[in-house]
């Protein structure tokens, strides 16, 4: 693996909300988003 592809996996898995956070600001929204990660319906996230 390289050491790029190890960083990301890392920080997806220590912290999903910001990995996810950093991936979505990359897209250009019509309307912005508000919350990263609904766990409203844990375990089912979305």
């Amino acid at each position: 693996m390289t050491n790029r592809y190890q960083e990301a996996y890392d920080c997806s898995i220590q912290d999903p909300e910001k990995f996810w956070g950093d991936a979505a600001r990359e897209i250009d929204w019509i309307k912005p988003w508000d919350r990263v990660l609904d766990d409203s319906d844990a375990p089912f996230y979305r």
